[in-house]
């Protein structure tokens, strides 16, 4: 890693990955973080000394733009506030989303300790659900079945 520079020698972002059939020189792409989406952990390193993300203790699985909860960590915001496996996620805060990324996202860069509304569908009947979100520092591993 290190930063990307363009021909003003202004940082673009931070580079994450260095791909290539040799790895680096002719060839090679650089896989690169825009400076933009860095800002706000650069931020945190610098107050705190770490990023602290959010989470509510899910795992997921999209396909074709349905999203489905697939588990459930125990003891966790999803736990408390009664999402099941198998609900749909329709909406997050009247937002809909169509990829595990996006929804990882999005969670992650709210504030730990804040509501997010979850509008589920469970059975063909909806719902909608108030989930508080925790910090990743505190995320225990699922349940091994």
């Amino acid at each position: 890693g290190g930063p990307v520079l363009n021909a003003q020698g202004e940082v673009m972002g931070i580079a994450t990955a260095i791909w290539g059939r040799d790895g680096y020189g002719q060839g090679a792409a650089t896989i690169m973080i825009a400076l933009d989406a860095a800002r706000p952990a650069i931020a945190a390193l610098a107050d705190n000394g770490m990023v602290e993300r959010s989470h509510i203790g899910i795992s997921l699985d999209c396909v074709n733009e349905d999203c489905r909860i697939d588990v459930i960590f125990p003891d966790s915001p999803a736990a408390a506030s009664g999402l099941q496996v198998g609900d749909a996620i329709k909406a997050i805060d009247g937002r809909p989303f169509a990829t595990v990324n996006a929804i990882t996202r999005y969670i992650a860069a709210r504030p730990v300790g804040s509501t997010i509304g979850m509008d589920i569908e469970r059975g063909g009947v909806a719902q909608r659900l108030n989930i508080v979100t925790a910090s990743t520092r505190d995320l225990a591993a699922p349940a091994q079945e």
